[in-house]
């Protein structure tokens, strides 16, 4: 009895502490909510009220404008108890505690920013009525910027996948141990296709492009460093749209999308308790990847399309062992003609996403590649350069390594951003990217 008397204690208790945060949270969401709806009219009829002479087109001004820094009000009143709620439940503080930290000071200057803005704007629009219309349209303007900009940019984290329908399948399976190169085409085909449309992936890929430029001549020289071929530089396109910070489901990280076990073994170093993740430099990231493929090339028989592949998937050292087994040759065709095998064991509702993760890579790294060479030859022809060189890092903080090479801080941060200790602090072994021009001899 004492035992069940605790248990209803102890949940009552619980129940009256959440019912009180619940309850707030709730009249929050719903103060809001009412306020976003009706705040134009409650806005119109005051202004109407003090002042029965106001412009037409002024309080018009108001029932437009005003609910935008009312926005920035909201998104603060509500983050603060939604990110309490989230560290208290959801998310370990030891874990993520940058992550809170951000997202808190995030959340506090938006409400200090809607509240500013609220203010100053209604005092400049009651000094200046007649500049209304100027600030209306300004302001039109920059919000129209502002979401299509972002916009863009969740859109950039969305992983593109290759639609097959069922014709498509059946087509892959019958075809696949009787010509496999031409079921590869196939599917690079299709990828060219939606890298070519305006309406699909063709934006993603020109925004990649745009964002590769400040690096790929250095990342093409590290490949090439490493004996690689330097168009295949060019596979962060296909892991990440060329995004430094990407992570997959699976907790892939950077350019390269990375495991944390992968990039160990490849030469990457991860410590996560000093925030410091080399995945999350491109630089660093094309080192780790460059390794990881010589390893791949040299043990799939020198076949790239096969280390491509072995690259995204753990097929191919299934197929390696029965290849090995049987004493067949390693390639890219028997690795084909073996999936087809693997297919036909597979439900068919499982085979669309076995063709995706098996078979599907380097057909998409092999579109990306033609359609650079045809579409983008000025970029795609752009010659190894190295523009930033790879360092040890010889002191524990970004600020001392800052004053070593005279590199303002920030700057030396933006090259960095795997580096994300708020203390700059490094952890043993760590590397850096300087720019090659800021070193005396012998590295200049």
């Amino acid at each position: 009895m004492k035992v069940m008397q605790r248990i209803g204690e102890n949940l009552d208790n619980l129940v009256r502490k959440y019912w009180k945060e619940e309850v707030s949270l709730a009249l929050f969401i719903g103060g809001t909510l009412i306020g976003e709806k009706y705040m134009p009219n409650i806005t119109y009829h005051i202004y109407d009220y003090l002042d029965p002479d106001l412009p037409e087109q002024f309080a018009q001004f108001f029932y437009d404008v005003i609910p935008w820094p009312v926005r920035f009000v909201e998104t603060g009143v509500l983050g603060a108890p939604l990110l309490r709620q989230l560290k208290k439940r959801l998310i370990p503080e030891e874990r993520y505690p940058n992550l809170l930290y951000r997202a808190a000071s995030i959340s506090k200057r938006w409400f200090k920013t809607g509240l500013v803005a609220g203010a100053l704007g209604t005092t400049l629009i009651a000094a200046y009525p007649h500049a209304a219309p100027v600030v209306k349209k300004f302001a039109v303007t920059k919000y129209g910027e502002l979401k299509s900009g972002l916009q863009q940019y969740v859109e950039g984290f969305i992983k593109p996948e290759l639609k097959l329908d069922e014709t498509d399948i059946n087509a892959v399976i019958k075809n696949l141990g009787k010509n496999p190169g031409e079921v590869a085409k196939y599917l690079q085909n299709k990828w060219v296709r939606k890298y070519s449309d305006p309406k699909d992936l063709k934006p993603n890929l020109e925004r990649a492009i745009e964002r590769s430029k400040p690096e790929i001549t250095t990342i093409k020289t590290i490949f090439k460093k490493y004996g690689i071929p330097e168009e295949i530089a060019f596979l962060a396109i296909t892991e990440s749209h060329w995004r430094w910070n990407a992570e997959s489901p699976m907790k892939a990280r950077g350019l390269y999308q990375f495991i944390v076990l992968t990039a160990k073994k490849s030469g990457c170093n991860v410590d996560l308790k000093l925030n410091y993740d080399e995945r999350l430099n491109g630089f660093l990231s094309a080192d780790c990847a460059a390794r990881h493929l010589r390893y791949l090339h040299r043990t799939f028989n020198s076949d790239w399309n096969l280390a491509l592949a072995t690259y995204n998937s753990g097929m191919p050292w299934r197929y390696k062992a029965q290849a090995e087994q049987k004493g067949e040759e390693i390639s890219y065709q028997g690795y084909l003609r073996f999936l087809s095998q693997e297919l036909k064991k597979i439900k068919s509702k499982e085979r669309l996403g076995f063709i995706k993760e098996n078979l599907n890579y380097p057909p998409h790294y092999n579109a990306i590649v033609q359609l650079l060479k045809t579409r983008y030859p000025p970029y795609f022809k752009r010659k190894a350069k190295e523009e930033f060189v790879i360092l040890k890092a010889r002191y524990p903080t970004l600020n001392d390594l800052s004053r070593h090479y005279d590199i303002p801080l920030n700057d030396l941060r933006k090259l960095n951003p795997h580096i994300r200790d708020r203390l700059g602090r490094l952890p043993r072994g760590a590397r850096i990217v300087v720019p090659k021009h800021t070193l005396p001899q012998p590295y200049a």
